[in-house]
């Protein structure tokens, strides 16, 4: 997954804003025969994947993202996955722990929803991802963000970056990622790559 569900619309300055909705997803397809059905989690997992992100914290920092050539890529690398979680206690990863494989958005139960989050890579699911997937994403020290979603509330969540055309060199610059956390209606959190809250409203 250049990950997910990207859309493009250009604008009069020739600048294109990127915007990437979890509701319209259009990942890699995967052969009916090679898809599995996702895998639902405890609440226990999450304790595993904690004590990943504290030694991930220890041996990486925000500097990563410098490394990646988003040029060569084309694309940005994620630095935030998705994790929801449900009433009975159970949480649907973005990417499964034990294989890096990707489950869509479009197979979160939104009625059965207590919680929904951003999180960011480890380094061992960022290499699980890498074999998997054949998606680059960065691992890195960030804090989680997460929101609680009552019964009758629409949960908003999708990532958002600016595409700019280099009119003299050639090609597109992809510029930093926002990650959006919200209920409808409710406070609204834009993330950056850094992990900083650099807008919050409602």
């Amino acid at each position: 997954m250049a990950t997910t569900m990207d859309r493009q619309r250009p604008q009069q300055t020739l600048q294109a804003t990127q915007k990437v909705h979890l509701r319209q997803s259009t990942q890699m397809i995967i052969p009916a025969q090679k898809r599995r059905k996702p895998l639902f989690y405890s609440a226990k997992w999450q304790l595993m994947l904690c004590r990943e992100n504290k030694q991930t914290k220890r041996s990486a920092s925000s500097t990563t993202k410098s490394k990646v050539n988003t040029r060569m890529l084309g694309y940005r690398p994620p630095v935030y996955f998705w994790i929801a979680e449900y009433v009975d206690g159970s949480a649907l990863p973005q990417f499964d722990p034990e294989t890096g494989m990707e489950n869509r958005f479009a197979e979160v139960d939104q009625l059965k929803l207590r919680r929904f989050g951003w999180h960011p890579f480890s380094l061992k699911l960022a290499q699980k991802i890498l074999e998997a997937e054949k998606t680059v994403v960065v691992p890195t020290g960030n804090p989680s963000y997460t929101v609680s979603v009552e019964s009758g509330e629409a949960l908003v969540a999708y990532r958002t970056n600016t595409v700019k055309l280099r009119m003299r060199k050639g090609g597109v610059r992809h510029e930093a990622t926002v990650y959006v956390l919200g209920v409808e209606g409710g406070k609204m959190l834009q993330i950056s790559e850094e992990g900083n809250v650099i807008e919050c409203s409602g």
